[in-house]
């Protein structure tokens, strides 16, 4: 189970960290939609306790601020609650900061 929500986590970082970079041309309405997903999937991951930890770890916070520069308005704020659900931890406060 715990290799499970590692190898999520990791993948859902991996992919936001990607797909916040600028898409080719003919392909910026699918990186839009993947952006807005990732989001979205991150958030659901976020309302959980069993996957703070692992986002956190495996750096959300980066990927998220990848995400909040998104010019999709539901990536931005899915990514926006992303890091409310993520910050409502002190011990994460710090991990948040240092990824701006």
């Amino acid at each position: 189970s715990a290799l499970l929500v590692s190898g999520i986590c990791d993948c859902l970082v991996s992919l936001a960290m990607r797909c916040g970079k600028a898409a080719p041309e003919g392909h910026k309405k699918g990186a839009g939609l993947v952006r807005e997903l990732t989001a979205e999937m991150i958030v659901a991951l976020a309302r959980t306790e069993t996957f703070q930890p692992t986002l956190v770890a495996k750096g959300a916070f980066a990927a998220l601020r990848v995400l909040l520069d998104s010019p999709e308005a539901a990536a931005l704020e899915q990514s926006g609650e992303a890091v409310a659900l993520l910050c409502s931890k002190d011990a994460w406060k710090k991990e948040a900061r240092e990824a701006g």
